[in-house]
């Protein structure tokens, strides 16, 4: 009968943990302590970081669309909503909107940025409108 092979038992090492029981290199603010260490002595060092490090540039296209008074109107006709409540649900005033709409204004910067927004994905700006109404007695 063949002799039972003994598995030899490890120690248990004990490793070194933060107060909050985890390790410090796996830590999220260990390795971030750590990766600052590696790119401080890269910098000192005079070596050029992006060989030793990933560097992204990303540029994006944030200009808001230049609205005329067609293009508010239909934005307005996405929601099904007056020149009143559009307005205020732009948080702008009633005279704004008519004057965006008759040409004799254009949509500032931050409320063309909104237009877009709308245009983007009008179901959503619907449903919140949906979700905003409150029943009004007569």
């Amino acid at each position: 009968m063949p002799k039972p092979h003994k598995i030899a038992k490890r120690k248990p090492t004990r490793r070194k943990v933060t107060p909050h029981g985890k390790s410090p290199a796996g830590s999220v603010g260990g390795r971030i302590v750590s990766r600052l260490t590696k790119f401080t002595k890269a910098l000192e060092s005079g070596e050029t970081v992006s060989d030793k490090f990933t560097v992204r540039t990303i540029r994006l296209n944030l200009e808001p669309t230049a609205y005329d008074p067609a293009t508010v109107r239909k934005t307005r006709a996405l929601l099904n909503l007056s020149q009143r409540l559009f307005a205020k649900f732009l948080g702008v005033s009633l005279q704004t909107v008519h004057a965006w709409e008759q040409g004799y204004n254009v949509p500032s910067g931050m409320a063309a940025r909104f237009l877009d927004e709308i245009n983007a994905n009008p179901t959503y700006w619907q449903r919140r409108l949906q979700s905003a109404a409150v029943a009004h007695k007569v």
